[in-house]
């Protein structure tokens, strides 16, 4: 995996790999890849500020699983279980999983603050009870 990047329109995308940057603006060029009819993210940017300049959104859920689910962490997996100075097992490591599981969201802005040479930015995590 190489991390990369592009710029779609008046979107910065940053992605894992070429092919998922690929994906991202084929599903963005397509029409059905705006991010807009997201529920979460809708429901999101409902709570943040107006006239916010960047924001940054996190998927947590997903990535967790995506990650816990990739044959990369499952090959890395045993080496975590089989090094003694950890001491983990796997069920020590389910639970880290489904506790990372519980962060839904991520989201940060940036606004310039109104009548004065400042920016200001504001975080939002959203987690599961």
């Amino acid at each position: 995996m190489q991390p990369n990047y592009c710029i779609v329109d008046k979107y910065l995308v940053f992605s894992i790999s070429r092919d998922l940057t690929r994906k991202v603006i084929q599903a963005y060029k397509s029409g059905s890849g705006s991010f807009d009819p997201d529920k979460d993210l809708a429901s999101v940017k409902d709570k943040l500020p107006p006239g916010y300049s960047a924001m940054f959104y996190l998927d947590f859920r997903s990535m967790v699983n995506n990650i816990a689910h990739s044959s990369s962490f499952k090959k890395f997996q045993p080496m975590l279980m089989n090094n003694p100075k950890l001491g983990l097992s796997g069920g020590d490591l389910d639970l880290v999983i489904a506790a990372l599981s519980t962060m839904r969201q991520f989201t940060a802005t940036i606004h310039k603050v109104p009548g004065e040479d400042a920016l200001e930015s504001q975080a939002l995590l959203t987690i599961e009870e």
